[in-house]
C-alpha cells in the first residue's frame, strides 16, 4: 500500500462538483497540484474543515469513524504522516485506544499519536513474556536499559497487569490505557514540530505582533512548495512573508552553509531565497555537498541569495576533495585523475609539487579546507554571487571551460620535469620553457605523449615530434572535434595514408578537406557519384528503376580509389589511391 490513509472527499455546500479521492502523506512534488485540485472544487481551504469525509480506505480501519465529518486537508496530510512512523505493534496500540475513547473527531486522532504508545494492547495471550516486556517498557516511555530487562520476569508482569483489570476489549485487543491522558498538544489550528521527510530546515513562524490567545507557533519544512509556505502562514494569520518572524528550529545543511548563513538573525523577508536555496541543494548527493562547501568558501560569500546561485551552478566548478597543497593536487592528477599513463618505475621522476603549482596557475584554482576548486564559469564569480533579488529559477548557462586539451606532453631536462597540455597559448609555452629553464623546446626531451583521442596513439609516429608541431596539431584536432564526423575522417586518412613523420601527419590535417568518407552501401555510393556530377535528389528518383545503383557504386568504388579503413571507407579527392578491386567486390 502506497498510501497510509486515502479519502474520498467532496465539498457538502457545493454537491454538484462530484468527489476527489487523495492519497495521504500527499507527496512532495503533487501537493500544490492537489490544492489546485481542491480549489477547483471550491474546497482546499487553508485554515477551515471544507472537506466532507465520504470514505476512507486505509490499514488504520479505525479511522472509518471519520466518515461523514469535516476535515481540513492539512489535517489528514499531518495525520498519515504521523501514522506512518508507526510499526507493528504500535498501530495496534493506536487504533486499540481510539476505539477505546470512541474517537471520531480529526484533531483528537491527531494527538492521540502523540500518547496512545503509553497504552498496552494485547493481542495474543499465549506470549505472555513479551507482553511483559512490552508493558514495562510502555511504562517507562518506550525504552528501559539492558540489565532491568534481563531481570524482569516478563509473564509475572503481564500477570499482574491482567489481574488489575480496567481492560477494554477492542477488534485490535484488549487494551490497557495505564493511566493515558488524551492531551491537547494539536490545538485544531497549528500543527506540532514534526520531522517526516528529512527537511534540510526546520523554521519555527510566528507574526511580529505575536501569538494570539490559544495560538501555537507553526513550523515550515524547507524545501517546501509555493502553496505549503503560504497555508503555513496564514495558519498563524501572516498574509506575507514580510510579517513573519522566522527562528531556526533544526538544520541539515552543508557545514560551510550553515556557516555562512546568519542562522541566528532569520526574517520572513528572507524565505523565498531560503526555499530555493533548500531546493539547489536538497537533490544534491553527498559529493555534491561536500563540493558545495569547498566552493562556498572559494566564493567567500554569504547570504541565502548568493549561495543559492552557487548551488544552481555548482556544475561551472571542478572539485578535488581532500587536497591542500599543490604537491598533493600534482600527485592526484598523475596518478589518479586518469590524464596520465602512470607508470610506477618512474615514481622518483615525477615532480609533483611542480607540476601542480603550475596546474593551480593555469586554472587559478583555489585550496581551502575542503580540498581544491576551480571555477570555469563564463560570468565572474563576484556577478555570479552578487546578493541581488532572485530571478526566475533557469538552465544554468554552459560552463566557460577551456577547451579540452588534445596532446599532453611529458617534457624532461637533466634536473627538470614539466606537463604540458596542448593546444597552448603563446604565454603558455614561454611558461613552459621558464620553468624548465630551457629557451628553445629543443633543449627538452619529449618522455610521454599522451592524445585525448586514444586511437591516435597507434596512427601517429612519435619518433620525429617537436613540442611546435605537436602544438599545431593540437590546433586542428581541436577544430576537427567541433565538426562531426571530423576525426573518424582523420583517423580513416592516417590510416590509409601511412604517414612516416609528424610534418606529413600535419599536411593531412591541414588539408583534410582533399578526402571524404564514402558511403558502406553500394547502392547509396552509386547516388553519391551521381551527385557529384550534378544530379539532384528529383532526377535519381526519376530514374530510379531504369539504374542499377549498386553495380555503378560497385564499379565507382574501385575507379575512385577507395579504401577500407578500421575507421571506414575513405577516398582522395585530389589524387585517388592505387584502386583495390575487391572493395566493391566486398560490398556486392
Amino acid at each position: 500500500m502506497s498510501y497510509v490513509i486515502k479519502a474520498v472527499l467532496s465539498n457538502p455546500q457545493r454537491p454538484e462538483c462530484g468527489q476527489i479521492t487523495i492519497p495521504f502523506p500527499i507527496p512532495a512534488d503533487q501537493y500544490d497540484q492537489t490544492i489546485e485540485m481542491l480549489r477547483a472544487m471550491d474546497l482546499g481551504h487553508s485554515v477551515d474543515r471544507d472537506c466532507a469525509v465520504d470514505d476512507v480506505d486505509s490499514h488504520y480501519s479505525v479511522l472509518s469513524t471519520l466518515n461523514g465529518t469535516l476535515v481540513n486537508v492539512d489535517q489528514l496530510d499531518y495525520l498519515a504522516k504521523r501514522l506512518d512512523s508507526f510499526c507493528t505493534g504500535e498501530d495496534a496500540q493506536f487504533q486499540a485506544m481510539a476505539c477505546k475513547l470512541e474517537l471520531k473527531d480529526v484533531k483528537d486522532f491527531i494527538n492521540l499519536t502523540f500518547c496512545c504508545l503509553q497504552a498496552t494492547v494485547i493481542t495474543n495471550f499465549s506470549e505472555l513474556e513479551q507482553v511483559g516486556r512490552s508493558h514495562y517498557m510502555n511504562l517507562n516511555g518506550g525504552s528501559a536499559k539492558t540489565k532491568e530487562l534481563e531481570n524482569l520476569d516478563g509473564v509475572e508482569t503481564a500477570l499482574l497487569l491482567i489481574d488489575s483489570g480496567g481492560e477494554t476489549v477492542t477488534p485490535y485487543g484488549v487494551v490497557y490505557d495505564n493511566g493515558m491522558v488524551l492531551e491537547e498538544l494539536y490545538n485544531g489550528h497549528q500543527f506540532p514540530a514534526y520531522l517526516y521527510d528529512s527537511p534540510l530546515m526546520v523554521l519555527e513562524v510566528t507574526s511580529k505582533q505575536g501569538l494570539a490567545e490559544g495560538k501555537n507557533p507553526e513550523h515550515l519544512y524547507l524545501p517546501a512548495s509555493e502553496h505549503q509556505i503560504e497555508r503555513t502562514l496564514l495558519r498563524v494569520d501572516i498574509d506575507t512573508m514580510s510579517d513573519a518572524r522566522v527562528r531556526l528550529d533544526f538544520d541539515e545543511l552543508p557545514e560551510k552553509v550553515a556557516e555562512a548563513l546568519n542562522l541566528e538573525r532569520l526574517s520572513g523577508d528572507g524565505l523565498s531565497a531560503l526555499n530555493r536555496m533548500c531546493q539547489a541543494i536538497s537533490t544534491m548527493n553527498e559529493a555534491d555537498m561536500e563540493k558545495l562547501n569547498a566552493v562556498v568558501l572559494m566564493a567567500k560569500t554569504s547570504g541565502a541569495v548568493s549561495i543559492c546561485r552557487l548551488a544552481e551552478n555548482l556544475g561551472q566548478f571542478s572539485f578535488v576533495p581532500g587536497v591542500r597543497t599543490p604537491e598533493e593536487y600534482g600527485r592526484y592528477m598523475i596518478r589518479q585523475s586518469g590524464k596520465f599513463q602512470y607508470d610506477e618505475d618512474l615514481e622518483d621522476c615525477y615532480d609533483y609539487r611542480r607540476y601542480g603549482e603550475q596546474r593551480v596557475r593555469q586554472e587559478s584554482g583555489q585550496f581551502n579546507e575542503c580540498g581544491y576548486v576551480v571555477y570555469h564559469g563564463g560570468v565572474p564569480l563576484e556577478e555570479l554571487t552578487r546578493d541581488a533579488p532572485m530571478e526566475p529559477r533557469r538552465e544554468s548557462p554552459a560552463p566557460r571551460e577551456e577547451p579540452p586539451g588534445k596532446i599532453a606532453l611529458t617534457l624532461a631536462t637533466a634536473d627538470r620535469w614539466y606537463y604540458l597540455t596542448l593546444p597552448a597559448s603563446e604565454e603558455e609555452m614561454t611558461q613552459a620553457k621558464r620553468d624548465l629553464d630551457v629557451e628553445d623546446f629543443s633543449q627538452a626531451g619529449i618522455t610521454a605523449v599522451k592524445f585525448s583521442a586514444p586511437q591516435l596513439d597507434s596512427l601517429i609516429p612519435l619518433d620525429t615530434i617537436c613540442v611546435e608541431d605537436a602544438n599545431t596539431l593540437a590546433h586542428c584536432l581541436q577544430k576537427m572535434e567541433r565538426e562531426e564526423g571530423e576525426l573518424t575522417k582523420f583517423c580513416a586518412v592516417l590510416e590509409a595514408e601511412q604517414p612516416d613523420t609528424l610534418a606529413e601527419v600535419l599536411k593531412i590535417a591541414m588539408n583534410r578537406d582533399d578526402y571524404e568518407l564514402a558511403s558502406e552501401n553500394a547502392e547509396e555510393y552509386g547516388k553519391q557519384v551521381l551527385r557529384r556530377i550534378g544530379a539532384d535528389d528529383e532526377i535519381i528518383d526519376t530514374i530510379d528503376g531504369y539504374m542499377d545503383f549498386a553495380q555503378l557504386g560497385t564499379d565507382s568504388l574501385a575507379e575512385d580509389g577507395v579504401r577500407r579503413t578500421e575507421f571506414g571507407l575513405v577516398r582522395r579527392l585530389s589524387n585517388p589511391f592505387p584502386p583495390e578491386p575487391e572493395i566493391g567486390q566486398t560490398m556486392l
